[in-house]
């Protein structure tokens, strides 16, 4: 499992490391998208993409699966806010 904070390049997130991580076959990617307000749990690898990609807002809790050898559940509100969320706040954690 790999859990990444967007930096002030997150496309790269969004889209390049999608791709590095599904050819690894990382089977749960989890996005802190700061600038959206945004949680995105991608799942399933297969070549070069996840074939399940779930975005959670604020507000909901969030299991990943039990894929990772554990049980966790993340609440995207508490998660956001220990990332330092917003726009403006791409320069580091909080």
């Amino acid at each position: 499992m790999v859990l990444e904070v967007t930096s002030s390049n997150y496309q790269a997130d969004l889209r390049t490391k999608v791709r590095a991580y599904a050819n690894a076959e990382v089977p749960v990617y989890v996005i802190v998208d700061r600038r959206h307000d945004r949680l995105h749990v991608l799942t399933d690898p297969a070549q070069d993409e996840y074939a399940t990609h779930r975005v959670h807002a604020p507000g909901e809790l969030v299991t990943l699966p039990e894929s990772i050898g554990a049980k966790v559940t993340l609440d995207v509100e508490a998660v956001l806010t220990a990332a330092g969320r917003g726009p403006g706040s791409e320069g580091g954690l909080a």
